[in-house]
């Protein structure tokens, strides 16, 4: 990991200065929570925690000294589920609290009980347009079950989204995307998802990478060479989850490469 730092790492001074280059806006977008990974992101993003590589080469993550200057807290957008119940109530708030973005995530992450994969979604609802009434309003109540969730979790009935976006494959069904624009809700889907199952490719034997179906989109910052990081105005797809436990240091590490190669972060707004 620490080659994969050097390799990529350019300055925030060449960024801003002194190769003449303008500073690039991505989009940190998470779905699929709050969950029990989620206050560890939140950490990162805030600052409250930094990167220390040992003499062994060995990162872990500490809290930064008491007088130690903190980065700027880093902007994100949580597309945010209702599954993990009332226990999410906790980091609900804080995202809140810390003015990230949030968007409606559907109350059920499943088509009953299939993956949410473009072919359920025309079977679940109808290819080009809803196949019943039925089925309209069953597409507009997980949004609003997920929208009441939320509220009640903070104690606010006239809570409202402004931005969704739908599991899976929803976005490419468009008639779903522009039935959720009428529904007071902007919807984002994205522009890479980040790294296979929260791991970085093996570059030395690529037949160990595992891509999962969930995963299919480029690695971005975990790709080898400048040419493969996101683009000014890329929406990156990550899901909290994926970054639990021991992997957190690895989602750390790619905060850091970013910051390095000069990138400002914002969030999702209508």
């Amino acid at each position: 990991m620490p080659h994969l730092l050097r390799t990529l790492t350019l300055t925030l001074l060449c960024a801003f200065t002194t190769c003449g280059a303008a500073a690039k806006t991505i989009y940190l977008t998470f779905d699929d929570g709050p969950n029990k990974a989620t206050d560890g992101v939140l950490d990162i993003l805030a600052g409250k925690v930094k990167l220390v590589e040992g003499a062994d080469g060995k990162v872990t993550l500490v809290p930064p000294k008491e007088n130690e200057v903190k980065p700027p807290e880093i902007a994100a957008t949580f597309f945010v589920t209702a599954r993990e119940g009332n226990s999410q109530q906790k980091s609900f708030k804080r995202i809140r609290e810390a003015k990230h973005g949030i968007g409606n995530h559907c109350f059920d992450h499943k088509l009953g009980d299939d993956a949410p994969n473009k072919a359920n979604y025309e079977t679940f609802y109808g290819k080009t347009e809803f196949s019943s009434p039925e089925k309209k309003a069953a597409f507009k109540l997980n949004y609003s079950k997920n929208t009441k969730h939320f509220g009640d979790l903070i104690g606010d009935t006239s809570f409202a989204f402004a931005i969704a976006r739908l599991p899976g494959d929803g976005r490419f069904v468009k008639y779903l995307v522009d039935e959720t624009n009428t529904l007071g809700m902007k919807h984002f889907g994205w522009d890479v998802e980040f790294a296979p199952n929260g791991t970085f490719p093996n570059r030395e034997k690529p037949e160990k990478n595992d891509f999962k179906r969930d995963w299919k989109g480029l690695p971005v910052a975990a790709t080898i060479g400048k040419d493969s990081l996101p683009a000014d105005g890329n929406i990156l797809l990550f899901h909290e989850h994926h970054w639990d436990g021991d992997k957190l240091t690895a989602f750390a590490q790619v905060i850091k490469i970013l910051r390095e190669n000069g990138y400002i972060f914002g969030k999702l707004s209508p």
